[in-house]
């Protein structure tokens, strides 16, 4: 993959597609030295809140970010300033990005405007099937959208759409919208298996 100075990257799709491994991959490749990992701090699955990790174990160290975004951009500037290397040399990775509040927009135009190259990776439709979080506005910045699919867990089709589950059946729509959780909670569907009971 490609970077230009102030790129805003996007990986979006539902759970289990792939995207924490997506992100893993780009770090690796670029360098852990010459990247920055954030990712929110809500998550603490698998390894907890300082790592983003894959559901098949792969990992890479990232920083927990909670309501205060703007740390993602001090951390960005503590780093140009400690390296004094040109922005586009530095990769910023921000994973779980539908959990961030709606500051995150303004955190991914700050970024474009030093030059930073950027991925961010989230869900982009809730379990309900509604658009989640700032996902939808950071797309439209973006130059760069990849849309990742899963399989769905039932006829085996392009999933993309997100089934949580409790008890083994799909959760009412007027369950929480966050849950935090892996393959116990949720599955990936396609749109014709996703199922979201009124009742």
């Amino acid at each position: 993959m490609l970077y230009f100075p102030g790129q805003i990257t996007i990986a979006k799709g539902p759970m289990f597609a792939g995207k924490s491994k997506l992100l893993i991959r780009i770090v690796r490749t670029h360098g852990s030295q010459s990247s920055l990992v954030f990712k929110a701090g809500i998550d603490t699955r698998y390894l907890g809140a300082g790592a983003i990790c894959s559901h098949d174990g792969e990992s890479t160290p990232a920083v927990p970010v909670g309501t205060n975004l703007d740390q993602i951009v001090k951390g960005v500037e503590q780093w140009i300033a400690r390296w004094r290397c040109p922005p586009g040399n530095l990769l910023v990775v921000v994973d779980e990005v539908q959990f961030m509040g709606p500051e995150i927009v303004d955190v991914a135009r700050r970024l474009m405007d030093l030059g930073v190259c950027t991925v961010f990776a989230g869900l982009d439709l809730d379990f309900r099937g509604d658009p989640f979080g700032s996902m939808y506005d950071l797309t439209q910045l973006a130059h760069t959208v990849i849309n990742l699919r899963a399989d769905c867990r039932v006829c085996g089709a392009p999933a993309t759409m997100t089934q949580r589950l409790i008890d083994g059946s799909p959760a009412r729509r007027d369950s929480p919208l966050v849950q935090v959780g892996g393959p116990e909670s949720y599955e990936a569907r396609c749109a014709n298996c996703h199922s979201v009971p009124e009742e």
